[in-house]
């Protein structure tokens, strides 16, 4: 017993057992909508072969407790992601990747920045304009600089672009950026191919080494629609990392009770799980959910207490099953970086490290996740930075008790000269980097100083200083040559 760590759990094996039971009733009984024709056949072949795993009802799939066992069997416990090899200009070709991080049981917690934002929040005035592709140059350039975040999802929906080619020059724009793995989303029905076909011009060594992965929705309650389908057979086919994350909002999408919220989510992952391994076994998926609770007064879905209890329950199932796992979650719902915002972040990220979620990949959303703030971005890192040495804990091993400095100090002295003070004084304590108000210096000031406004400061700083990858101009010059001879 070396070191004290802090851990967060609210379901043993008995109790994930009893919501996998659950969770397979509502396989059995209910099954699940499949609009997707390429799914479905996938899924209509497998009882052809074998009628006692699967029943197929026009459109509905129900679901044996033998073939879900089966796919939790044969599934993939790890996913490693890789640096983008940045091109060398003297020898281009010849890179090799980096590992970057691996996802599975055991292996941490990592986080990320998006997630498909309609708006842009200047960092100076808070005004918010529609997201175009020179701000996602600028939020990526962010991500990139900020050594907190692991990974970038995708953070905006190009605006100033025809959706026929926005997926694609905002796909191009991520891998030209940065070097930091990448999470994909695809708006536009039609471009999941072209964007894959695009990431393996740019990035030859992604289907061996992969630095980027596709997100996909299915719908819920209980669908797996058309463009998710199609989207999971694409990216099983093409070997490159499937993030598969259910939404629900409490009492509107979802039951409003945590259990049966849970139970659903958990019977939409499992009916995913299935398709992925009956397309190729052992492909690289990663599951979660998002979970929010529903404001009947404004219409609009919010995190919560009961929501983030959801997100650590999901987090207990992936330990139980020994599945990779994304909290896909992490935004806030205040109005930049606010109290509010900062309140949230603090519930979401803390309660994710504790409970040794793999990946929360959508960082840094303002406005219910409809606007990116970079500001809030930063401060998330913050948060993020001491919820990291929180769950570090503290070292027990013989020489961290420290006697012969007791002994030497006694009865009321002070440890300011002792050779662990002078030795550890500098990294002893995680502080904030937003620095502390001194009261005197608070009180003669001209104009009160604010976090906010240190915030704002620091966000300029960076952005002004971030760089992309030094083979920025040679990736957005092959992109854009391969986007204009497959669009033409």
């Amino acid at each position: 017993m070396n070191q004290c760590q802090p851990h967060l759990s609210m379901m043993g094996t008995r109790e994930c057992a009893v919501v996998h039971e659950q969770a397979m009733r509502i396989l059995s009984e209910v099954g699940v909508r499949v609009e997707s024709r390429r799914a479905l056949s996938v899924f209509a072949t497998k009882a052809a072969a074998d009628p006692s795993s699967l029943t197929v009802d026009g459109s509905c799939v129900r679901f044996s407790a033998d073939i879900v066992s089966w796919a939790l069997r044969v599934a993939k416990r790890k996913v490693s992601f890789y640096k983008r090899p940045v091109l060398a200009a003297d020898s281009p070709g010849t890179e090799q990747p980096e590992l970057a991080f691996t996802l599975g049981t055991g292996c941490g917690t990592y986080f990320g920045v998006g997630v498909t934002n309609l708006y842009y929040q200047d960092p100076e005035t808070d005004v918010l304009s529609k997201f175009n592709r020179e701000n996602m140059a600028t939020s990526v350039k962010l991500s990139h600089c900020l050594p907190g975040y692991d990974i970038v999802s995708t953070i905006g929906v190009l605006q100033d672009m025809p959706p026929s080619v926005a997926d694609l020059y905002c796909t191009l724009e991520m891998i030209a950026n940065t070097s930091k793995p990448l999470i994909v989303l695809i708006s536009e029905d039609g471009l999941t191919t072209p964007c894959l076909e695009l990431i393996d011009h740019l990035i030859p060594t992604n289907r061996t080494h992969p630095s980027v992965a596709l997100y996909v929705n299915p719908i819920t309650p209980l669908v797996i629609n058309s463009e998710t389908g199609d989207k999971v057979c694409e990216a099983v086919a093409h070997g490159i990392p499937l993030i598969y994350s259910a939404y629900g909002m409490l009492g509107a999408t979802a039951p409003i009770t945590p259990a049966g919220a849970l139970s659903l989510h958990i019977a939409e992952l499992l009916a995913g799980l299935v398709l992925c391994e009956l397309l190729q076994e052992g492909a690289p998926v990663i599951f979660g959910f998002i979970s929010v609770s529903f404001d009947m007064r404004n219409m609009m879905g919010l995190t919560s207490v009961q929501s983030t209890l959801l997100d650590v329950a999901c987090s207990n199932m992936m330990h139980f099953y020994d599945l990779p796992h994304a909290r896909c979650s992490g935004s806030g719902d205040g109005t930049n970086a606010d109290v509010l915002t900062a309140g949230i972040y603090w519930m979401q990220h803390l309660s994710a490290c504790l409970s040794q979620d793999g990946l929360l990949p959508f960082v840094g959303s303002v406005f219910d996740s409809k606007a990116f703030s970079p500001v809030a971005t930063v401060m998330a890192q913050d948060i993020i930075r001491q919820i990291r040495g929180f769950c570090e804990g503290f070292s027990l091993q013989e020489k961290d008790f420290v006697l012969q400095d007791i002994k030497q100090v006694g009865s009321g002295g002070n440890y300011f000269t002792t050779d662990s003070t002078v030795t550890l004084h500098r990294k002893a304590t995680c502080y904030s980097n937003i620095p502390n108000p001194i009261l005197s210096d608070w009180a003669e000031a001209p104009k009160i100083p604010t976090t906010k406004s240190f915030l704002v400061q620091q966000t300029l700083k960076y952005i002004a200083a971030a760089k992309p990858p030094t083979d920025h101009d040679v990736i957005i010059e092959k992109g854009e040559h391969f986007i204009r001879s497959h669009t033409s």
